[in-house]
C-alpha cells in the first residue's frame, strides 16, 4: 500500500519536472533609452524655448540641443537630421516585439504632406511608417508629443538582437508657423527639439534543452517504477 502511495506521488513530480524542462521561461523585457525622460512635458503641451533648453541641459547629444531650424534652409542646415545610438547586451534569444519612442517638440506635422525625409533603425529604412504615425497625430507648431512606432519583420528584429542600434531622423519642411498678425508664414526648414529616444525589446528566455543523459535518467526512473509496480 505504502509503494502504490510513492509511485502515484513521484509520477506527478517526474512528469511535471520533464514539463518544467522543455517549457520557455517568461518573457523578458529590456528598454533603453537616451536623453531626459522625466522632463515634465505632457503630449499636447507647448514647452517654450527655456522650458526647452532646461529639459536638454546636461543630456547627451543629439538631446542637449536644437535640432535644426525653421527659418533656415535645408542648405543652411534648417531640417532637423540627428542620429543616436543605443547600446545594450546582444540578445541571444528570440525577440518576440520591439518599438521605438521619440519624445520630441515640433515636428509641424500638421505642415507639410511627409514631414520625415529619412527614418531608420538598425539600417532598416522606416521613414514612411514614422511619417504616417506623424501624420495621424497632426500636431502643430511648437507641440511636444511621444511618437511610438512598433518594430516589424523578422529581418529587423534579427538585426536588433545584435547591439549597437543606431536610429538616424531627418525632418523636413517646408513649415507653416503662426504669425502674430495675418496669415501663417511658411518656412522652409524643419527644426526640431529632441527630448528623449527609447528603445523597447521584448524576448523569450528559453530553458536549456536536457541533455541525453537527462533523458535517461528520466526514463531510467520510469523503468524502476514500473517494476516496482509489477512486483506489488
Amino acid at each position: 500500500m505504502n509503494l502504490q502511495i510513492t509511485t502515484k506521488r513521484l509520477l506527478p513530480l517526474l512528469g511535471l519536472g520533464a514539463f518544467l524542462a522543455l517549457t520557455p521561461l517568461q518573457a523578458a523585457v529590456i528598454t533603453v533609452s537616451l536623453g531626459n525622460t522625466s522632463s515634465g512635458f505632457n503630449p499636447g503641451d507647448a514647452p517654450t524655448g527655456v522650458d526647452i533648453a532646461n529639459a536638454q541641459a546636461g543630456q547627451v547629444a543629439p538631446f542637449d540641443q536644437p535640432c535644426g531650424n525653421d527659418s533656415f534652409t535645408p542648405a543652411q542646415g534648417g531640417n532637423c537630421d540627428a542620429t543616436w545610438t543605443f547600446t545594450y547586451a546582444n540578445i541571444l534569444d528570440t525577440i518576440n516585439s520591439a518599438s521605438i519612442s521619440i519624445g520630441i517638440v515640433d515636428t509641424d506635422s500638421a505642415s507639410a504632406a511627409n514631414p520625415v525625409n529619412l527614418f531608420t533603425v538598425a539600417g532598416f529604412d522606416l521613414t514612411s511608417q514614422l511619417n504616417t504615425v506623424l501624420l495621424n497625430a497632426a500636431d502643430g507648431d511648437g507641440i511636444y508629443n511621444v511618437y511610438t512606432l512598433n518594430l516589424t519583420g523578422s529581418s529587423l528584429l534579427a538585426a536588433l538582437a545584435t547591439s549597437p542600434a543606431t536610429v538616424h531622423l531627418i525632418l523636413q519642411g517646408p513649415v507653416l508657423t503662426p504669425a502674430l498678425f495675418g496669415p501663417d508664414v511658411t518656412e522652409p526648414g524643419n527644426g526640431a527639439g529632441l527630448i528623449y529616444s527609447s528603445l523597447t525589446i521584448d524576448h523569450s528566455a528559453f530553458a536549456p534543452v536536457p541533455e541525453p543523459s537527462t533523458y535517461a535518467m528520466f526514463a531510467l526512473g520510469l523503468s524502476g517504477i514500473a517494476a516496482l509496480r509489477r512486483r506489488k
